[in-house]
């Protein structure tokens, strides 16, 4: 059967969510059953594998009902004057919540990643991450006169402020982006206990309401061991009920072995009874190979004795190589034997340049014998990026493997301009030829698209523009509108005409979008103007469809380690109409 490429509507994905575990699950406002009929989702006569909420494991956690998320990171936060601390200087320094844990106090420290540390009584303290004598990351921990946290503020590279995590006073915190985006993985709060030395030795993921719940990696609880210096030595999970759990990657306990300074050597992957298990990527532990400035040079997955193994992605050891900052420059991929090794993707690694903070300006897959080749189906083999003075990429490239100009998947142009807001949203997006020639993004009506946000830092509209600034419309669509649960994934996609009525692109009006307990995307639905099963004819943002049907859904296949393996099309009966490989073609992802 014929493949059909290319992008009929571009939809924007979400991102964040969460999960939950054994127990009574916490009850919550369900997600709305319009705009399908009542039998739509569930198709009596369905496949087994068609995509619904209760498949997904999600029909009890994600709602509509849009949470109470506290106060936003402050972007205003002024930077205390230098002056006014004492500093240390460390070779190794970790977060550890509510303060910074460190290796012994030196007068000059050796490694290319060191750290600065300014301290203010007990109220206030600084710690400035340093890469080959560049500041990278700060992050200002400042503790009310109590005692108790009270908030800490990263600041990035550029001295923007990046996240807070800000402390309610109960011992739990929230976490909250520069654009207002929800900044833990997957909970609405978390919680945590201290030992007697005020160090972190458990976290426990809760629901914006309080109660508890799984993270991204499918976990409700974890425990730390501590060194000494307050270095994680162990990590122990479990479910909501207190009972040991595997996480999303088949780990329940990791062990970790540390130099002499606290940076990781060694992880380890334990099950429940502490005997050694694989994870998702089929590997038994992690070794971190490090140079004498302590930066990684090789990554190893280990095997069940020890030795190097290949992992699901058919690598056993990723090599890296880095510049005179520590900035990563290379990578390579190799099997047990030390031969190049070759990912799904089909690339043997990356060559990569970067600036001085060691943001990407340039990246290139190669094959295994260091010549450019494809990212992966339907993907440039290098883009270039040209960056504002924060970092947001303003200007993107794509080359083939003979260095010319091509298109890149998703808006199918040779160059793609952003333009960004202050809280780095992408508010404009506009697709160009080779030349610097307008073009419109890959097969829509448009040349550009405008977007909206909300306090939250989710895309809630979008509109269209001609080559000539224009308004216009994508494939008849005038605006399109987002919704999001509460945990921030997209749930749907509305498309509206001039009048502001539901509206029929190729077949469909509404898209629904469903998530796994790791809130990865597990499926995608799609509606008509009628609330009835589309007969879509089109495809997605880059992705392949069938070619001479039209379907109504999708599920996303994933391997044990969560990439990609598979999309299956289902028509609107919910029957099984073709199984896609994402090694050969391009796919839905996240």
């Amino acid at each position: 059967m014929k493949l059909r490429v290319g992008i009929a509507v571009v939809i924007a994905f979400g991102c964040k969510a969460k999960s939950e575990d054994a127990g009574e699950p916490v009850r919550q406002a369900p997600l709305p059953s319009s705009p399908e009929p009542a039998d739509a989702g569930t198709h009596s006569g369905a496949h087994p594998d068609y995509p619904t909420p209760v498949a997904a494991g999600t029909d009890k956690i994600f709602s509509t009902e849009d949470p109470d998320r506290g106060p936003t990171a402050p972007l205003d936060f002024k930077m205390p004057p230098a002056g006014q601390l004492t500093w240390t200087e460390h070779e190794h320094c970790v977060d550890d919540i509510t303060t910074v844990r460190c290796s012994p106090a030196v007068d000059k420290p050796q490694g290319m990643w060191t750290w600065r540390v300014g301290r203010k009584g007990k109220t206030l303290v600084v710690a400035q991450e340093l890469h080959g004598g560049q500041l990278g990351d700060t992050k200002v921990y400042v503790t009310k006169p109590n005692g108790t946290p009270d908030q800490q503020v990263i600041f990035d590279d550029h001295r923007r402020v990046k996240s807070a995590r800000l402390f309610t006073g109960d011992g739990r915190y929230s976490r909250r982006n520069r654009d207002g985006s929800n900044g833990l993985d997957g909970c609405g709060y978390m919680g945590y206990s201290l030992d007697d030395r005020d160090r972190v030795i458990e976290l426990r993921c809760l629901q914006w309401l309080g109660e508890p719940m799984r993270d991204t990696s499918g976990v409700a609880v974890t425990r730390f061991a501590l060194d000494d210096d307050g270095f994680v030595l162990a990590e122990h999970r479990f479910g909501i009920a207190g009972t040991p759990i595997a996480g999303t990657d088949g780990v329940t306990r990791y062990v970790y072995e540390l130099d002499d300074v606290g940076r990781r050597l060694v992880a380890l992957h334990h099950d429940a009874d502490g005997g050694p298990v694989a994870d998702d990527s089929g590997c038994f532990g992690t070794r971190f190979e490090r140079d004498e400035r302590g930066v990684v040079i090789r990554r190893v997955c280990m095997g069940a004795d020890g030795k190097p193994a290949r992992s699901v992605s058919n690598i056993a050891v990723t090599a890296y190589k880095h510049d005179r900052y520590g900035c990563r420059l290379e990578t390579r991929h190799f099997d047990p034997d030390g031969a190049p090794a070759i990912d799904h993707a089909k690339s043997h690694g990356t060559n990569d340049e970067r600036n001085r903070f060691c943001e990407l300006t340039s990246r290139t897959c190669v094959g295994s014998d260091g010549v450019a080749i494809a990212c992966g189906p339907g993907l440039a083999a290098k883009i270039e990026y040209k960056l504002d003075v924060h970092g947001n990429a303003l200007i993107e490239r794509n080359f083939d493997a003979d260095g010319e100009p091509t298109t890149e998947g998703s808006w199918g142009a040779y160059e793609v301009r952003n333009k960004w807001d202050d809280r780095g949203n992408a508010i404009r997006i506009a697709c160009f030829a080779a030349g610097g020639r307008p073009q419109k993004c890959s097969i829509t009506d448009f040349h550009a698209k405008e977007s909206t946000y909300d306090e939250a830092g989710r895309e809630v509209s979008e509109i269209y523009f001609d080559a000539r600034g224009e308004r216009t419309t994508n494939i008849g669509i005038t605006m399109r509108r987002f919704q999001y649960d509460n945990y921030d994934h997209t749930f749907e996609a509305r498309n509206y005409d001039e009048d502001g009525a539901l509206v029929d692109a190729l077949g469909f009006a509404v898209r629904r979008d469903l998530y796994d307990d790791a809130h990865r995307l597990f499926g995608v639905l799609l509606f008509d103007s009628n609330n009835r099963p589309a007969a879509y004819t089109g495809c997605f943002g880059g992705t392949t469809c069938p070619e001479t049907e039209s379907w109504h859904a999708v599920r996303v296949r994933r391997r044990s380690d969560g990439t990609v393996a598979s999309n299956q099309f289902f028509d609107a009966n919910g029957q099984l109409l073709e199984t896609f490989d994402c090694t050969r073609v391009m796919c839905f992802d996240d």
